[in-house]
């Protein structure tokens, strides 16, 4: 089966369906960070994340690897929340 080539099409091969503009070498979270809400919601899951970590160097420090992974993969979590939900924010 073949389909017919879409009319009109505009192709640009510097570009990917997710990018906005020309691609620069740091690092981009979705938004600007300031005194905004999306950094508000950043800086708060940011700072649960950190709990999580001082929990983990406890349990590290008392030679409990299970909870020590388990922390790490808590606190690595919510930090990656945190920028989910900052870029949902500032969408909005």
């Amino acid at each position: 089966m073949t389909t017919a080539p879409i009319a009109d099409a505009v192709v640009r091969p510097d570009r990917t369906t997710f990018s906005d503009g020309p691609r620069s070498e740091s690092m981009e979270i979705g938004f600007e960070l300031g005194a905004n809400a999306p950094s508000g919601v950043l800086a708060l899951h940011t700072a649960v994340a950190v709990v999580f970590l001082v929990l983990a160097g406890l349990n590290g420090m008392n030679g409990e690897v299970i909870g020590l992974a388990l922390y790490l993969a808590m606190a690595g979590m919510i930090a990656l929340v945190g920028v989910v939900a900052g870029r949902i924010v500032s969408r909005r």
